[in-house]
C-alpha cells in the first residue's frame, strides 16, 4: 500500500517546512518556497504507525535496546544472490524466473538469517539442485541496491520497493545434474557468459550482470598473470 498519491496538510502542526515565517527567516526571503527542505510529507505505512501508537500508549520513552551491527546488516541485506560459473568461467548457471518472466541469477531472501553464505548456498541448491559449490570470491563478491517492480507473488500484491543485496561468486561442475524449482522457475540452464545480458528481460538487471561479468574478467586476468 502506498500513500504517495495522498496529500497531508501539515500547516499548523509545528512543521518548520510549512511554517512560512520560519522559511522566510532561513532563506531571508519572504516569498521563499521550502523545496530544499528534506522533510517527509507522506503518511507512513500502517505497521509503522501502529508501532508508534503502541509505544505512545505505553507512555514510557526510555532508552531502547538496539540490535547488534551484525543483526542490523543481516536485516538490511534482504536478498542474497549467486553468480555461479563453470570451471572454464565461460558460462553462468541461471534460472528462468516466473514472476519476472526472465532469465536471472539464483538467490532469495535471507529472512533474518545472519549467515549470509549459508543462505546463498541454500538458495542455489533449492533453485538448481547443485550442492557442490566452490566459493571463488574472498567473502562477498558484490553488493547492490536492487529496484523491485510491483508484482503478484503467491496471489498477493507486492508494491515496488528496494532490496539491499549481496552476491557470492561460486564455481560449479557443468556435468552435475540440475533441476527446476517449479514453484518459482520454469527452467534452469548454463548460459554463455557473453549472453547473460542478452537473455535478461529486466533492464535494471542488465547493468548488474555486466558488472559481475566485468569483475569476473578482472579476477581471471589476475589469475593468468600469476
Amino acid at each position: 500500500m502506498s500513500f504517495f498519491d495522498e496529500t497531508a496538510d501539515r500547516r499548523g502542526t509545528n512543521s518548520e517546512k510549512w511554517n512560512k515565517n520560519a522559511i522566510a527567516s532561513i532563506a531571508v526571503n519572504g516569498e521563499a518556497e521550502p523545496f530544499w527542505v528534506a522533510d517527509m510529507d507522506f503518511r507512513p505505512e500502517p505497521h509503522i504507525k501502529a508501532k508508534a501508537e503502541e509505544l505512545a500508549k505505553l507512555g514510557v520513552f526510555g532508552y531502547p535496546s538496539f540490535p547488534t551491527f551484525r543483526e542490523i546488516a543481516a536485516s538490511w541485506l534482504e536478498k542474497k544472490h549467486n553468480w555461479i560459473v563453470d570451471k572454464d568461467r565461460t558460462k553462468v548457471l541461471m534460472v528462468y524466473h516466473n514472476i519476472y518472466n526472465s532469465w536471472a541469477w539464483t538467490g532469495g531472501h535471507a529472512d533474518g538469517d545472519e549467515d549470509l553464505l549459508h543462505v546463498s548456498l541454500k538458495e542455489a541448491f533449492e533453485e538448481t539442485g547443485i550442492n557442490n559449490l566452490k566459493l571463488l570470491s574472498d567473502g562477498i563478491f558484490s553488493i547492490e541496491i536492487l529496484p523491485v517492480s510491483a508484482h503478484i507473488k503467491r496471489g498477493h500484491f507486492v508494491s515496488s520497493h528496494l532490496h539491499l543485496n549481496c552476491t557470492y561468486l561460486f564455481e560449479a561442475n557443468e556435468e552435475d545434474e540440475i533441476r527446476i524449482k517449479e514453484d518459482e522457475n520454469s527452467d534452469v540452464s548454463w548460459i554463455d557468459i557473453d549472453k547473460t545480458i542478452e537473455v535478461s528481460r529486466e533492464e535494471q538487471m542488465k547493468v548488474i550482470y555486466q558488472k559481475l561479468n566485468d569483475k569476473l574478467r578482472i579476477i581471471n586476468n589476475k589469475g593468468s598473470e600469476q
